[in-house]
């Protein structure tokens, strides 16, 4: 009998919970009045990203506590430890891109987040510290599985007429989080994860595709 790989077992996860998120964001990029709707979507985006490095390391720290007598736990600290380095300063680019658009970095500050947002992270947060720092790993897959091409973007801003250079923090992960998720895969194949710790990042991807699609779904509805 052939076992699936890990990496395969995600995948599909991503697939099957992921289909209202990805509904969402397509039928955002595909409005007509994409030009006003899009720094609306940056806001979401950056509510989420300030959160990262902070996720980030919390995870790392409570992978090396659990790491002397948790083999997945060990595992995962290098990883997360690099992840949060890689991560770090990402809500600035959001801030000066927004900044291309007219926002500034007060108001994006100020803007309240939704639940959802706050939901989404925070969920992050509780199964690290409570339950298991492999949680984030489902996070990650989908904040970073399957990114688009770059060109993408390219043609977004041609499409909206707005500053290219709003759209650089969204093209700078276009690129490199391919890289980041073939690491990402790799790590699921290699870390020694028992049916507890699938049930964890099932449920993670889970939550984590309906926390974004719930943030962004109000926008459809915008004028």
């Amino acid at each position: 009998m052939t076992l699936v790989p890990t990496s395969q077992v995600v995948q599909d996860r991503l697939l099957l919970y992921g289909q209202a998120w990805k509904r969402v964001s397509r039928d955002l990029w595909a409005r007509p009045d994409i030009r006003e709707i899009y720094p609306e979507m940056l806001k979401v985006s950056f509510q989420v990203i300030r959160a990262s490095t902070p996720l980030l390391s919390l995870a790392r720290d409570r992978a090396i506590e659990l790491a002397a007598t948790d083999p997945v736990a060990a595992g995962l600290a290098p990883y997360l430890a690099q992840h949060e380095q890689e991560e770090r300063g990402h809500d600035g680019w959001l801030l000066e891109d927004l900044g291309k658009l007219g926002i500034s970095e007060a108001m994006a500050l100020e803007a309240l987040p939704s639940p959802h947002v706050a939901g989404m992270v925070g969920a992050q947060h509780y199964w690290v510290r409570h339950t298991h720092p492999v949680a984030i790993l489902g996070y990650l897959a989908v904040l970073e599985g399957e990114p688009p091409e770059e060109a993408f973007f390219v043609e977004a801003a041609r499409k909206c007429g707005l500053d290219e250079g709003a759209f650089s923090t969204l093209r700078y992960h276009a690129r490199v989080d391919r890289g980041h998720w073939q690491d990402l895969l790799d790590l699921f194949d290699a870390l020694p994860l028992e049916p507890r710790h699938l049930s964890l990042i099932g449920l993670s991807i889970l939550n984590t595709c309906e926390g974004m699609a719930a943030s962004l779904r109000p926008l459809l509805g915008r004028a």
